[in-house]
């Protein structure tokens, strides 16, 4: 594909949290984590912002849901509230530039446009492409799975970060957590890493038919 994805974001309620350094510095590490996954690019900035280009657009969204479960992760009782606001834009780049908030392009554009519609919401996830089918048949989709994703408990943004990040299966990820399986399967379940996963899938597939070449 000759697109790309530009992902925009700023975390929720940031300068009301107490850790604050610690939030900035696992936000860091959710976006490290990115690059080496999806050879992604990033910049942070005012502090609590940032923008990540990532090369192909159908990895974006599975990118995208594990940079907002590593941080509900880290979320407890005393920081219940991070989390990120993030828009995802698809489409062509004019320049690619250092610093990344230097390049210009449509994806860019979007999802820019993206993150202020947000901003009037209470939703914490769109994705915006230069295809209006693709958009009508991803925008009721996004808004249910954001409903799960801002809704995880610790537990359950912690099984959807290593089933997304590592596709392991139960019995893995259940050594991996030092759980046993009927313990990781009740909180897939709980965490509705299905119909996550069908709906990364479905993103996947809508690029591929309204933007595939």
């Amino acid at each position: 594909m000759s697109y790309h994805a530009v992902i925009t974001g700023d975390l929720v309620g940031s300068r009301k949290v107490e850790r604050r350094d610690e939030l900035l510095s696992e936000l860091k590490s959710a976006l490290n984590m990115m690059e080496r996954n999806f050879s992604a690019r990033h910049e942070i900035y005012r502090g609590d912002s940032f923008q990540v280009l990532v090369p192909d657009p159908r990895d974006a969204m599975r990118a995208t849901i594990l940079l907002r479960a590593h941080l509900r992760t880290i979320s407890g009782p005393s920081n219940p509230s991070w989390d990120a606001r993030v828009s995802v834009g698809v489409g062509k780049i004019d320049r690619q530039r250092e610093p990344l908030g230097e390049s210009s392009g449509e994806a860019f554009e979007l999802s820019g446009l993206g993150l202020e519609a947000l901003s009037e919401s209470a939703g914490r996830l769109v994705i915006s492409t230069p295809s209006e089918a693709a958009n009508r048949a991803l925008a009721l989709l996004t808004r249910f799975a954001d409903d799960i994703i801002s809704n995880w408990s610790h537990y359950s943004a912690e099984i959807a970060y290593y089933r997304l990040l590592l596709d392991e299966s139960q019995s893995e990820l259940g050594k991996l957590l030092g759980r046993k399986q009927p313990t990781i399967h009740a909180r897939l379940a709980t965490a509705r890493m299905k119909l996550i996963e069908a709906y990364i899938q479905r993103v996947r597939e809508v690029l591929e038919q309204e933007l595939g070449e």
